[in-house]
């Protein structure tokens, strides 16, 4: 009983750390289209 919760657990941990991953890469490509049309305004 003890491990199969512990495995869910871990599930879960795992569910947020990609998630995170998701969420660092989609806003990494925000920032970079933001900087593109800075540029593309600015010059």
């Amino acid at each position: 009983m003890n491990i199969k919760s512990y495995n869910k657990q871990e599930k879960n941990h795992y569910n947020i750390y990609l998630g995170f991953i998701k969420f660092a890469q989609i806003s990494a490509v925000s920032i970079a289209v933001i900087l593109i049309l800075m540029a593309i305004f600015l010059l």
